[in-house]
């Protein structure tokens, strides 16, 4: 299958498991959560979410982490609006590269071979990260707080059994749509199925108004009234230090609001 298939159909996916999770219905606010939203200004997240670079540089890296400037390496992905899928990030070589680069071939070798597109998704999950990282991704302005509310609490849920059933239906429709074939829609069917099942939150106390940990992505992700940013992150030292780390990182983030 062609690279540019694997990607229309992983972006197909998660669009259509982003729609099932935000279609459940009203969420349950958390009514003991502080408001932060009077703390922030909507204008400043517009001048400055258009790109992601301008919440993270260098001097806000190497104050959280043990690294010189000379070994950072800046992914951006950057257009001229606010979106999800932008993203600025500062990444550095783990000391043993090398080995963990042979690791995860080998583990994604075994995987193509059997062919079995369920395994290639588990070894996708198991293979270590070669590079730490920290940046910015994940930003959204909402129409008005309500509505940012139920997305953002819906968006970070485990999809229940009827979700899944709704993902296989809805990718149906669009794989007819695309003009996918009966195996690029198996293929994504699993790849859908393989994303669900490793999907996990984790609630972040006394950060903006709701705040979740998001296993599956690495990041952070903070909503202030209407405005949504992530904070991508990975330590090498564990989830709670990540959580710890980004934390910080998004509050300095949020700061600049």
């Amino acid at each position: 299958m062609k690279v540019i298939h694997v990607a229309l159909l992983a972006l197909i996916t998660l669009s259509i498991l982003n729609s099932c999770q935000n279609d459940n219905g009203e969420s349950e606010s958390n009514s003991d959560q502080p408001d932060k939203s009077a703390e922030v200004s909507t204008n400043e997240f517009e001048k400055l979410a258009v790109n992601p670079c301008n919440l993270i540089d260098e001097a806000l890296v190497t104050k959280h982490f043990d690294v010189s400037t000379e070994n950072l390496e800046k992914d951006e992905f950057v257009r001229d609006k606010i979106s999800w899928m932008d993203h600025c990030t500062y990444k550095w070589k783990k000391e043993d590269f090398d080995a963990i680069n042979q690791r995860n071939q080998k583990i994604l070798m075994e995987a193509i071979k059997s062919g079995n597109t369920k395994n290639a998704v588990q070894a996708g999950m198991d293979v270590e990260k070669t590079h730490n990282f920290v940046g910015v991704t994940n930003l959204k302005l909402y129409e008005d707080a309500e509505k940012a509310r139920r997305y953002f609490e819906n968006s970070h849920k485990v999809p229940s059994k009827e979700d899944l059933e709704k993902l296989d239906e809805e990718f149906k429709k669009q794989s007819d749509k695309n003009g996918l074939s009966e195996k690029q829609e198996e293929v994504g069917k699993d790849l859908g199925e393989g994303i669900a099942k490793n999907l996990k939150f984790q609630t972040i106390e006394n950060l903006g108004d709701i705040a979740y940990w998001d296993d599956l992505g690495s990041k952070v992700d903070v909503l202030v009234g209407n405005m949504q940013i992530g904070v991508k992150i990975h330590t090498g030292k564990g989830t709670e230090k990540d959580i710890e780390i980004g934390t910080k990182i998004a509050k300095e983030i949020l700061s600049k609001l």
